[in-house]
């Protein structure tokens, strides 16, 4: 099954962002943008690129949706693989981006510095969401 999330990064108009469908957890789509998509061009470059059905460590280049070519280590994009029109999205503001996509288990955001998460509805006693930095949450141990 999916664990969905959605992929951003803050604009000086806002946020710009893209779903992504399968491995959303920290251990997943968390920890390959937290070691392999730490500058802003390759950021803007894989976001540009629109929705993704499986993030790798490389944006890499046009294959085959669905045997990937044996080319584990790139990114899929429904747009750029299979044909869809799937653009990324470009939102006023961060509650506007995660209404958007409120159907998302983990959100992603790259403030300029660092990549930050938060989970569907972990909101503070104000209801505005919490996120915590990526790097902090692959330290913790893992839950049992």
């Amino acid at each position: 099954m999916a664990t969905r999330s959605t992929i951003a990064y803050k604009t000086a108009r806002g946020v710009t962002a893209i779903y992504c469908h399968w491995d959303g957890y920290p251990e997943g789509v968390g920890r390959t943008l937290h070691e392999n998509y730490q500058a802003a061009y390759l950021i803007g470059k894989l976001v540009a690129h629109g929705d993704v059905s499986s993030l790798g460590p490389e944006i890499g280049k046009q294959h085959s949706f669905d045997t990937r070519d044996g080319e584990d280590t790139w990114t899929t994009f429904y747009s750029r693989d299979r044909g869809e029109d799937t653009p990324c999205k470009e939102f006023e503001t961060i509650a506007e981006w995660m209404d958007h996509y409120d159907w998302s288990d983990y959100y992603y955001l790259w403030n300029g510095k660092e990549w930050l998460v938060s989970r569907y509805k972990n909101t503070d006693d104000n209801g505005y969401p919490i996120f915590d930095r990526v790097e902090d949450v692959l330290a913790q141990p893992a839950e049992i």
